[in-house]
């Protein structure tokens, strides 16, 4: 369609259902990677695929309700 932009790669439009985190799959990827039958850069998209950025930000939530301190960067 003339004038309709696409967005770019790794981000999300409003209209885009993204499924809930699957920790197994998370986990199954991560092993994948451990038994070196993944590349690093295989292992990442099927993290990012697998919802691993939601599990962190309630992870990195958690540490710092429960007073954690960030680590500087």
């Amino acid at each position: 369609m003339p004038g309709r932009r696409r967005p770019a790669p790794g981000t999300l439009t409003p209209d885009m259902d993204i499924p809930p985190p699957d920790p197994h799959k998370l986990l199954e990827h991560w092993m994948e990677f451990e038994r070196g039958e993944a590349a690093p850069g295989r292992v990442l998209a099927n993290l990012k695929t697998a919802g691993l950025r939601p599990i962190l930000e309630q992870l990195a939530q958690a540490a710092t309700e429960a007073g954690v301190p960030a680590p500087e960067a």
